[in-house]
């Protein structure tokens, strides 16, 4: 799974359901995933950042608001 990661450009991670996902929330099976995946590929963390700082820098007009139940 974390091989397809080693040509990506910040843009590829932008469009990432996994990545978007590690950035937006705070799950612990993500996050190991992608803390050994930086360990292994340190050429890849500053893309890693500048794709994490754009998702985290984006404002959603209408956020859906759900309860456990409806998501």
């Amino acid at each position: 799974m974390g091989k397809k990661y080693t040509d990506y450009q910040v843009d590829d991670f932008l469009r990432d359901e996994l990545f978007v996902k590690w950035v937006l929330r705070n799950e612990s099976q993500i996050d190991d995933f992608w803390s050994k995946w930086m360990q292994e590929h340190p050429e890849k963390i500053t893309n890693i950042n500048e794709a994490a700082l754009i998702i985290q820098s984006i404002e959603y007009k209408n956020k859906p608001s759900l309860n456990n139940t409806e998501y």
